[in-house]
């Protein structure tokens, strides 16, 4: 038993524990910094459209610019391989090289590991090459290709989900992908100058595909989009 005289003792202030309104201030705080940081990823991402946008603006304008000073499209021109002393652009198929230039077109599947000095890939490097386009100019192949703002890969294939002389981008998140076609096109997936389709490439290593999905995006899904050029 405490004796009469005893004092109760009291914990120091540091040594209390929270109260009731602490404890609910502390939540609200949490609510508040998890608002913020969900808006700042938001941000992000609207960031990325903008600036993918703007970045397929400007590869419509290097392609123009490059095709009116050197009598053809990148990785297309005859005469490429001599100006930019590159290896001649040339595909494998069925045992043999096949040489497609000067078509007026940028030949090529989205990913093709066999014909790593494709138009596809040399379009790259000639657009490097002419100063037209950031990066390694030395570069041949899935190398040549250049990384999209969304962690995935950017490409030129001569055709893909319905589209012809597209460029593709890989592992766009859904509300993006529907936000760059909004802003490029005409928002639906299926139809118009952009189109997409969830990647699902089973024993289709290139990545080809003769038509995009119908369903509309899904903000839970990841997808290839591509757009027809504007060179």
């Amino acid at each position: 038993m405490r004796q009469h005289g005893d004092k109760a003792r009291v914990a120091p202030l540091g040594q209390r524990g929270f109260s009731v309104w602490q404890f609910v201030a502390a939540i609200v705080a949490g609510g508040v910094l998890m608002m913020v940081v969900a808006q700042g990823a938001g941000l992000i991402d609207v960031a990325r459209v903008m600036m993918t946008t703007q970045q397929l603006h400007s590869l419509d304008a290097a392609l123009r610019t490059f095709r009116d000073r050197y009598r053809g499209l990148p990785g297309d021109g005859r005469d490429l391989h001599r100006v930019f002393t590159r290896p001649e652009a040339r595909f494998y198929q069925d045992g043999g090289f096949v040489d497609l230039t000067g078509n007026g077109r940028i030949d090529g599947d989205f990913f093709d590991p066999l014909s790593p000095t494709g138009e596809q890939y040399m379009a790259w490097r000639d657009l490097r090459a002419a100063g037209f386009w950031p990066g390694e100019a030395t570069h041949i192949g899935l190398a040549a290709m250049p990384e999209n703002l969304f962690g995935g890969m950017m490409g030129f294939a001569a055709a893909n989900l319905g589209l012809a002389d597209v460029v593709c981008l890989t592992d766009v998140p859904g509300p993006s992908a529907r936000a760059l076609d909004t802003r490029l096109d005409d928002g639906a997936i299926h139809t118009g100058t952009v189109r997409a389709r969830i990647r699902r490439d089973g024993a289709n290593l290139r990545n080809v595909f003769p038509d995009p999905d119908t369903a509309p995006y899904a903000d839970d899904a990841v997808y290839m989009v591509c757009r027809q050029w504007q060179g």
